[in-house]
């Protein structure tokens, strides 16, 4: 049964839902919104909302859970706290909660009200509350399983780098200087008690990195600069730049810390001490230090080159085995838990170790394969990631064989940007500059095609050893194919035959086991797009429109090859084509920096396609469902537009600024390039810059199927005839249309339905009278399968 065929809204808790009421609602709003538009009458949602208060208790049941599952990168780790035993990191992908004792995790993300992902502190209120800021302008405090957030700084595009608790008030880091957020006591609810943007001689409105208190005085950290200034922020006027002081020190000032009487500050210079009305350097100069903790009467810096001991604050020792990139540090009953750039680990006095949280490694993913519960990650410069039977592994580094020397696993970073595992198990990587990479399984040594040793060339223009492969591609017959980007050589494709794929390692490419395209035979080789089709290879250019190479399904034979070129001059919004799908009526779907279209080669001609008013023209994907389902990726978010083509719904984030409420879901962030549709699961992944959002939108089992019913609400007019399509029934099925309370109104005999597998309705019941308005059910009964779904009627 499907459970979201129209949108997905965000609960107070946290939780989905697909709230055909609240949908229902929405449409009659926007419909007699646009009927009242040319008038003088003033209809406001609420009183709209009570004009149909009656209809509304009909469908007060029709309510369809739906379940998002986020995945986002957590090993960048910024900051840590520990609470009633458990430890807390803020990541690049949310709020980690982990259990030291038994290794227990769990991520907190938007789902869960976290209003921004890429969180950069948290820490403890005097009550025990964890709060928590992001870089966004995020702020909140966690409250059960879900986060209670104040949208203040958010609004004010004012990102939070450091919280200070203080009874109900909080001191706050920010991207334009200090400010004091208030708390009401036994409230959800806070203000801004201050701004402080002129601080000393900080200029103003520049970011602050750190804020302490310290001998009763704020404390802040910014650029080569600490100010002070007295809490009395009631009586003293701290917008005043005067009354701040001003203390000279050298580098970003990451954190404060106070040991032994003493305030520290770690900087991206060093260690420094504050000494009398002077900050005094006091070690690891030139190190970037990110935090400073205590641990058994002895102070530690996490730094860029690691962890760092001292007994006295000035004598500095490198403990030899910690890992380099530490970020932040914690101490739970003598161990001391750190974060790093990559993972977490402890420090006990025998030694240090470091884990890894099984999650992607990077993030703003340019190549995604999905295979089932398979997922296949290339992350630019983070490398590349993959999960398999639940198991996550990373790939950064690899081994580049230089000169046919075997050279350690792990001496060059994988600049990865497409990935593709083929049919024996191999996993192909085109990287950025480092040619094409195989990794083979079982820990048979790495493959490496580039420029030096085949055709795999360097780009044009770049010099030697820069070989730039974007896409990859397994077609119907297993062959391989890889699209070398702007190639000196002028081989723009390569393509190894499925037959010279049967064992490890795989030889290079030559005449006898693959097949090559030239430039010359192409209208561009800035590849940006691709897509297989019955014999033809669709080709979409980041500068140079769209290519229709119709090779006969036969590679070896090349004198049957068509090429076919379409560009702006022939309808397109523009040359940059960013990604292509086929509908089930055969039309190619086209994504372009400045819209969305579509070509129907029944009639040789590019139609553009409408989106919704307050989505972004820069279409970054486009994605086809089993009913024929649009599912579009822009820069500022992403919609649906339903087999109708007419229908379309938007889907934000849940901590999005723009759109309207209903438009937010559980999309992980509004930077969609890339969609995956995994039609035996009824799921849809969402690509974005800070990680993967799955939607269930539909269950399935052997005897259950999904129909789609549109428009929804079916609206009824007596001078405008219309009709109700439903899509997706099987040729056998007979189909009934229910009231929602069982009354049957019309009935659709067995071998009606067309081989469309549509069956339309005109509203009428038997005797040929328009049904009322109300919550309706369709239900198609085959031999086999059955299916059934819930609409609205609006008259």
């Amino acid at each position: 049964m499907s459970i979201l065929r129209n949108f997905i809204f965000t609960s107070s808790s946290g939780k989905l839902e697909g709230n055909l009421t609240n949908f229902v609602l929405l449409s009659t709003v926007l419909f007699w919104k646009k009927r009242l538009s040319n008038s003088n009458v003033f209809l406001s949602y609420s009183r709209m909302r009570n004009l149909i208060f009656t209809m509304f208790l009909l469908i007060s049941q029709a309510v369809f859970a739906s379940e998002w599952e986020n995945i986002a990168d957590v090993n960048f780790i910024n900051d840590c706290v520990e609470n009633g035993g458990e430890l807390f990191f803020a990541t690049s992908g949310g709020i980690v909660e982990f259990d030291p004792y038994s290794r227990n995790w769990r991520v907190f993300t938007n789902i869960d009200g976290v209003a921004g992902l890429d969180v950069n502190c948290v820490a403890l209120s005097p009550s025990g509350e964890l709060w928590y800021g992001s870089s966004n302008g995020a702020l909140g405090y966690l409250s059960g399983n879900s986060f209670i957030n104040f949208p203040d700084f958010r609004f004010s595009g004012i990102g939070i780098n450091d919280i200070c608790p203080s009874g109900n008030v909080f001191w706050l880091a920010t991207s334009k200087g200090i400010s004091l957020f208030r708390r009401m006591s036994d409230f959800q609810v806070g203000e801004i008690a201050g701004n402080f943007w002129g601080l000393g001689e900080l200029p103003r409105e520049s970011p602050v990195f750190s804020v302490t208190l310290f001998d009763g005085r704020i404390w802040g950290g910014g650029e080569d600069i600490v100010v002070a200034a007295d809490t009395s922020y009631e009586t003293v006027n701290l917008s005043a730049p005067d009354n701040w002081e001003s203390f000279g020190i050298s580098g970003q000032v990451n954190r404060f810390f106070a040991w032994d009487g003493t305030l520290f500050a770690g900087t991206s210079n060093g260690v420094y001490r504050l000494e009398d009305t002077v900050f005094s350097l006091v070690g690891l100069e030139r190190d970037d230090v990110f935090d400073l903790f205590v641990r058994a009467d002895s102070l530690y810096a996490a730094t860029a080159w690691g962890l760092y001991r001292s007994v006295d604050g000035e004598d500095w020792r490198r403990l030899s085995s910690a890992p380099k990139k530490a970020h932040c540090g914690v101490v739970l009953a003598d161990t001391a838990w750190v974060g790093y750039h990559r993972g977490y680990g402890f420090i006990t006095d025998e030694e240090v170790v470091r884990y890894i949280f099984p999650s992607p490694c990077g993030y703003g993913f340019s190549g995604v394969y999905i295979s089932g519960d398979d997922i296949y990650l290339a992350a630019k410069p983070y490398g590349a990631s993959y999960r398999k039977n639940g198991e996550w592994v990373s790939l950064t580094t690899y081994n580049p064989m230089p000169d046919g020397e075997d050279v350690p696993v792990g001496s060059r970073i994988i600049s990865s940007w497409a990935i593709l595992p083929d049919r024996n198990g191999a996993i192909w990587i085109g990287t950025w500059g480092q040619g094409l990479l195989v990794m083979y399984p079982d820990d048979i040594q790495w493959s490496v095609f580039a420029d030096s040793t085949g055709p795999v060339s360097t780009a044009r223009g770049v010099g030697a050893n820069y070989e730039v492969i974007p896409e990859l591609g397994e077609d119907s017959e297993g062959n391989i194919w890889a699209f070398v980007f702007d190639p000196a050589n002028d081989t723009a494709i390569v393509v190894w035959n499925h037959s010279a794929l049967d064992s490890f390692p795989y030889s290079e490419p030559d005449s006898s086991n693959a097949y090559f395209f030239t430039r010359n035979e192409l209208s561009s080789a800035n590849f940006q797009s691709f897509l297989f089709d019955s014999g033809k290879l669709w080709l979409g250019y980041i500068d140079g429109g769209l290519d229709c190479l119709d090779y006969g399904g036969t590679l070896s034979d090349r004198s049957d090859d068509v090429l076919t070129h379409f560009s702006t001059d022939d309808g397109l919004p523009s040359n940059m084509v960013n990604d292509l799908a086929l509908d089930k009526d055969g039309r190619l779907w086209i994504a372009t920096d400045q819209g969305l279209c579509y070509y129907d080669p029944s009639y040789g001609f590019i139609q553009q396609v409408a989106l919704p008013n307050d989505l972004s023209l820069n279409v970054l994907a486009v994605a086809i469902d089993r009913w024929d389902d649009k599912w579009v990726g822009t820069s500022d978010g992403a919609c649906v537009i339903f087999a109708d083509n007419i229908s379309t719904q938007t889907i934000r984030s849940s901590f999005s600024l723009t759109g309207d409420v209903d438009e937010h879901s559980g999309l992980i962030s509004d930077y969609v390039s890339g969609i995956h549709i995994n039609d035996d699961h009824g799921i849809v992944t969402f690509i974005t810059d800070r990680g993967l959002s799955s939607l269930l939108i539909a269950e399935t089992s052997a005897d259950e199927i999904s129909l789609l019913v549109y428009p929804n609400p079916f609206v009824i007019e007596y001078d405008s005839p219309s009709e109700l399509t439903v899509s997706g029934v099987p040729l056998d099925a007979e189909v009934f249309i229910y009231t929602s309370s069982g009354e049957l109104v019309h009935y659709f005999p067995k071998w009606t339905v067309g081989f469309d597998t549509k069956v339309h309705w005109d509203g009428r019941n038997g005797s040929g009278e328009l049904v009322a308005s109300g919550i309706y059910i369709v239900v198609a009964r085959g031999d086999s399968s059955t299916g059934k779904a819930k609409f609205a009627i609006v008259r």
